[in-house]
């Protein structure tokens, strides 16, 4: 006896069940590392698509490129706060704000040793240059 699926099941019904099917055998396959596979494969695609795009020695270009960023860097670079683009601040951001609250005592005592040293003449050009402005009406 011989039996036709398609006089029972409809060619979208076959279409699901096969869609289903591979699913199923997908789910087996990755046993819970699905997201290490697809991490592993879009690395093969990356790589491969870098490759394409900068040439059989990309990874030399990519080297040299990351190093002379690396030489750029200054403090401004690494802890920069968060701006209008950046929506969340840099993880050097974040502990450097860290250590400014954990030693605000230090921090404190410094600045007040530092006015406390200021010449006349050196609180004069701080405050002409405008990068102090004294109110008298506001009191910290």
């Amino acid at each position: 006896m011989e039996i036709n699926v398609t006089d029972y099941l409809s060619e979208a019904d076959l279409r699901e069940i096969a869609i289903e099917e591979w699913r199923k055998v997908c789910r087996e396959a990755c046993n819970g590392h699905s997201e290490r596979i697809i991490g592993n494969i879009a690395h093969t695609v990356v790589t491969d698509m870098v490759a394409e795009a900068l040439g059989d020695d990309a990874n030399e270009k990519i080297k040299a490129k990351a190093i002379s960023l690396i030489d750029t860097l200054s403090e401004f670079t690494v802890f920069k706060g968060p701006d209008v683009w950046d929506r969340r601040p840099t993880p050097a951001f974040t502990t450097l704000m860290n250590a400014v609250v954990a030693n605000r005592q230090l921090i404190e005592a410094k600045v007040r040793s530092c006015i406390g040293n200021l010449s006349k003449r050196e609180a004069l050009e701080i405050i002409k240059s405008g990068v102090i402005q004294i109110n008298p009406g506001k009191a910290a």
